[in-house]
């Protein structure tokens, strides 16, 4: 069984928050509170994906299970926009741009 380590970023409101906005568990809404964040399959985020979001593995973010699992009430655990995400979106959106182009014919 695959083991579930992606990601799933919500592009679409990228503008909406100085954080990074993730999808829920089990598609549950978007959060930028860690504990909160779902892991999924890479199957399952290539799949969700498909309209306007992206998926990123956990480990090129340098987030772990340990992080996804800590909840306190006091804290909110987040992922800030940096250069480094900002550039993953923007070559994400800028290959599905692409791929849709090849198979559309733009």
């Amino acid at each position: 069984m695959e083991e579930k380590k992606y990601l799933i970023i919500a592009l679409r409101y990228w503008g909406n928050s100085e954080n990074v906005l993730f999808w829920g568990k089990n598609s549950s809404g978007y959060y930028t509170d860690l504990s909160k964040v779902g892991l999924y399959t890479k199957e399952e985020a290539v799949s969700k994906s498909k309209h306007g979001d992206c998926y990123i593995n956990m480990d090129t973010l340098g987030i772990t299970e340990e992080m996804l699992n800590f909840s306190h009430e006091s804290v909110k655990m987040v992922f800030p926009k940096n250069t480094k995400i900002c550039k993953y979106a923007n070559t994400f959106e800028q290959i599905m741009k692409n791929k849709r182009n090849l198979k559309y014919g733009a």
